[in-house]
């Protein structure tokens, strides 16, 4: 299977009913090996702030050392996320490779598996397969009946915030979903416990007691917070007098924080080597999206993938701290089985306006619905088509945002906000490097040469990859010029090279196969010939003509000059837009690269893609940027 086909297999049981019982995952996972029983894991259970919990205990066992899977549910923008070893994701081709090794054993079975033990039994054989020290394993619905819960006993076995949700398969009580959420609780495992209600309270110490477990209860007195902004909050974790900025803001997150660290606490008790250090990098470094996540400053833009009545509650208690008496556009998409009315009448106070959107699920509340729903509160509303018409307007507007509702819309809102961020940022960065006048980018221009001719990479390098400059871009003649002069080969990018291959001869087209991969940028020195040079390329550009050139293979550059339209101190480059140089990087793995653009192009952060560069450094006539 390919990677499209392998996605249509996994999803084509998506629609299966949660069923009852352990049997289907059980015989799955012995078919493959019982690959889960050579893995060590933190169970992670719970109603709300399982996944914010997860990202740190992985981000702190990960900085300690430890090769770590972690396995969230569900997925933000891509289901790759699902299954993730050391902070990446699962490759497209060992996510294909494995899913039909569990596909053959799934068809040798009598009551077919539903989706999420499709899935579960894919990481358990991916984790495995990559010798993962511990996994972080995160409930999907309930606990018992889990198709995790087929896991032996846990190092750590976490209960977060447990509240009303899926009543239809958990229990209509706080007493029955705690229930059902405790049968996760095994013999052997130490279990720690976000304090709740009593009759919560009441069933997981019976449970505990039950099963022989130690329980532990966060202490959320111990955790204080020094500072506090958007951008996130700087913490004092007491008892072992720790100071840490945590990105992930709200005082629930302050909170789910205290869970993770009691549960590192217990694994520090069990011997697992975890320093300081580790604890304050890795809290520092967790992410999780769709949180109350900050997409942007300006205008502010925040996304919360909450869907119940509890997740309403926090958000707007992180409202009214962080943005007091602030009135925001709402962007709202709900799923029809949730409590949407209640949701709704907790954050419409802070509403100027709502636009709304139908999620991308079957279970959807549409758009016009929920639109006059709200007019019926009280409150302005539009219902839109797409994520793209409602951010157009929101950017347009520029007025502070909160996009709130079912995770099954975070994500394309999230890809939508990068996409149309990266142009704004793209635009404005533009429109300042043309502003410059031709002598001050002349000017510039010569004083980023000549910190590039200082550099020890420069020194070193004995090929070289720049480019042609076109428009308001840096020069970088004299460079060249200097670099000729000292015997050093010069090579150029050519752009969309794979429609120009049909017309070489044979032996070239097994050439640019070898330097390519087919991908749509080569590095070619010039030839002699007169007509060595296309008069134009790529965006006008001027580039060698490939069939008079020499094409160099990326891995024998050694230092690449790359323009770029805007950057940020973290060293990410925002291009043009093409992407040619965002597939070419990656594959130079002996080179160093160096983006130049003018001070003016610099922008305060760049919101980046999985396939997005970072430089070695950004080089303006200012400063240079490591």
């Amino acid at each position: 299977m390919n990677y499209e086909q392998t996605l249509d297999y996994i999803n084509s049981v998506r629609l299966n009913q949660w069923k009852l019982g352990l049997s289907r995952t059980r015989e799955l996972l012995h078919m493959l090996g019982d690959p889960q029983d050579s893995l060590k894991f933190v169970h992670i259970g719970g109603t709300n702030g399982k996944g914010s919990t997860s990202a740190m205990i992985e981000s702190v066992l990960r900085k300690a050392g430890y090769r770590t899977g972690i396995f969230p549910s569900p997925f933000i923008e891509e289901f790759r996320e699902r299954i993730r070893v050391s902070g990446g994701k699962i490759s497209e081709d060992d996510l294909c490779r494995i899913t039909e090794r569990v596909k053959a054993a799934a068809d040798r079975m009598e009551d077919e598996p539903s989706h999420f033990e499709i899935v579960t039994a894919i990481g358990m054989v991916y984790f495995n397969e990559r010798n993962c020290d511990i996994v972080v394993l995160e409930v999907g619905l309930g606990g018992e009946f889990d198709a995790t819960n087929i896991i032996r006993a846990p190092e750590a076995a976490v209960l977060t915030n447990i509240g009303l949700d899926h009543t239809d398969f958990l229990g209509t009580t706080l007493a029955e979903i705690a229930r059902t959420k405790a049968g996760i609780i095994k013999s052997g495992s130490h279990v720690i416990i976000y304090p709740n209600l009593p009759e919560v309270m009441d069933v997981l110490r019976e449970v505990c007691e039950d099963r022989g477990c130690e329980m532990s209860i966060a202490d959320f007195g111990r955790m204080i917070q020094l500072d506090t902004d958007l951008s996130g909050q700087t913490l004092l974790w007491k008892g072992q007098d720790l100071i840490f900025k945590l990105p992930l803001i709200g005082d629930y997150q302050m909170r789910n924080a205290t869970v993770a660290l009691t549960a590192i606490e217990i694994l520090q008790e069990k011997g697992w080597d975890i320093s300081d250090m580790a604890i304050i990098e890795g809290m520092s470094e967790a992410e999780w999206q769709a949180r109350f996540e900050l997409l942007s400053y300006d205008p502010v833009f925040i996304l919360d993938g909450g869907h119940n009545s509890q997740c309403a509650e926090a958000v707007a208690e992180s409202l009214r701290k962080y943005l007091p008496n602030t009135k925001l556009t709402l962007v709202i998409g709900m799923l029809r089985d949730k409590d949407y009315s209640a949701a709704l009448d907790i954050l419409l106070p802070f509403a100027e306006k709502c636009y709304c959107l139908t999620p991308e699920s079957e279970r959807a509340l549409s758009a016009d619905s929920l639109a006059e729903l709200i007019r019926e509160k009280g409150v302005s509303a539009e219902s839109f088509e797409t994520a793209e018409e409602i951010l157009t307007k929101c950017f347009d507007e520029e007025a502070p945002v909160l996009a709130f509702g079912s995770l099954y819309m975070a994500g394309e809102i999230r890809k939508t906000h990068r996409r149309l961020s990266k142009k704004r940022i793209r635009d404005k960065a533009k429109s300042a490097r043309e502003a410059l006048s031709e002598e001050e980018r002349d000017s510039f221009s010569k004083e980023i040469c000549k910190k590039i001719a200082e550099t020890e990479e420069y020194k070193k390098a004995n090929i070289i990859f720049a480019y042609k400059y076109a428009g308001g871009e840096v020069r970088t003649d004299e460079l060249e010029k200097a670099a000729l002069a000292e015997g050093k080969l010069i090579a150029y990018p050519v752009c969309g090279a794979k429609s120009i291959s049909n017309h070489l001869r044979a032996d070239r087209e097994n050439d640019y196969n070898l330097f390519t991969d087919g991908k749509d940028m080569v590095a070619v020195i010039p030839g002699e010939e007169r007509d060595a040079w296309k008069e134009s390329g790529c965006y006008g550009i001027r580039e060698p003509a490939l069939e008079k050139g020499k094409m160099i293979e990326p891995s024998g550059i050694d230092l690449i000059i790359a323009p770029c339209t805007s950057f940020d101190e973290e060293l990410n480059r925002l291009g043009m837009g093409g992407g040619y140089y965002d597939g070419y990087l990656p594959k130079c793995e002996n080179a160093k690269t160096f983006a130049v653009a003018f001070e003016v192009q610099k922008s305060d952060k760049i919101p980046t893609d999985e396939h997005d560069y970072a430089v070695n450094a950004v080089i303006t006539e200012k400063t240079v940027y490591l």
